[in-house]
C-alpha cells in the first residue's frame, strides 16, 4: 500500500513555516517506509511555465515535464514539475546542476553537439520572450548516454515581449555565440531549426522563405496555446523571430 503526501523538504522560512513544495509517495510495506519524490511543486500567477514546456517540442527541444492545478478563489496556479533530486548525507535535496555559466569552455564535455544544443535553448527562450539568466539553463547528464550532458531549460516563469526586454545577457551572447570559431547568429540557429532555405544558400534544394517559416511556426503555436491555455492566445503576438 502507498500513501502520498503533499510535503516540504526544503528548509522552513525564518518564521519555522515550510510551504509544500514536492509530492511524495511512502510505501507502508517497505522497512522504514521508503520515500520516492514524485514532483516538485512551484506556486506562479500563470500557467505559463506549462505553455513554454508544450512548446517545446516545437523547437527539437526535451521537455521538463509539468502540469498545473488552479488553487482556490485567488487563481494561484500550482505547477507540478518533475523532479530532479540527490541525496546529501541520506536527505533529499533539489539536485545542484551545472549551469550554462559554470562549465568551462575547456571541459571535455563542452563538445559541438551541447553547444549546437545550448543556442537552440536561447532561439527558444529569445523567441519566446523567456527573460534568461544563467542559472536557467542548467547541464546534466543524456537520458540515453549518462556520461554525456544535454542542456535543459528551466525558470520559465513568464513570457513577455522582447521588443520591450532584453532577453539573453550580453555574456551569454559572447561565449556561445559570437566567441565560436565561426560566427553563430540566432539567425542562423533558427533558420537550421526551421528550415529555413533561402534562394542564395538551396544548392539543389526547395527554397523555404522566411514568411512560410514564420506562418507554419505561429500556427503550431496557436493549436499549443488554444490546447493549453485558450486565454494566453494574445501571447502569438509576442513571438516574433
Amino acid at each position: 500500500m502507498f500513501r502520498f503526501n503533499v510535503e516540504s523538504i526544503a528548509p522552513p522560512t525564518s518564521r519555522g513555516e515550510s510551504t509544500p513544495n514536492c509530492i511524495t509517495r511512502s510505501s507502508e510495506t517497505s522497512p522504514g517506509g521508503e520515500l520516492v519524490v514524485l514532483a516538485q511543486i512551484r506556486y506562479l500567477d500563470s500557467v505559463h511555465m506549462c505553455l513554454s514546456d508544450e512548446l517545446k517540442p516545437l523547437f527539437g527541444i526535451r521537455k521538463n515535464g509539468t502540469h498545473s492545478l488552479v488553487i482556490g478563489r485567488q487563481s494561484r496556479v500550482a505547477v507540478i514539475i518533475r523532479p530532479r533530486l540527490h541525496q546529501v548525507e541520506g536527505n533529499l535535496c533539489f539536485a545542484a546542476d551545472l549551469t550554462a555559466g559554470s562549465l568551462p569552455v575547456t571541459d571535455p564535455r563542452c563538445t559541438d553537439h551541447l553547444e549546437y544544443h545550448l543556442r537552440v535553448i536561447m532561439v527558444f527562450r529569445e523567441i519566446m520572450g523567456l527573460t534568461t539568466r544563467d542559472s536557467d539553463i542548467i547541464l546534466g547528464p543524456s537520458p540515453t548516454q549518462r556520461r554525456t550532458l544535454l542542456p535543459l531549460s528551466i525558470n520559465e516563469v513568464k513570457i513577455i515581449s522582447r521588443l520591450d526586454h532584453n532577453i539573453l545577457p550580453a555574456r551569454m551572447r559572447q561565449r556561445w555565440l559570437a566567441s565560436q570559431p565561426r560566427d553563430y547568429t540566432l539567425g542562423e540557429v533558427s533558420a537550421r531549426i526551421f528550415g529555413y532555405v533561402p534562394e542564395e544558400r538551396a544548392e539543389g534544394k526547395t527554397v523555404v522563405s522566411m514568411a512560410e517559416v514564420i506562418h507554419k511556426f505561429r500556427s503550431q503555436c496557436q493549436k499549443v496555446i488554444e490546447r493549453v491555455n485558450p486565454d494566453l492566445i494574445f501571447i502569438l503576438d509576442y513571438i516574433t523571430f
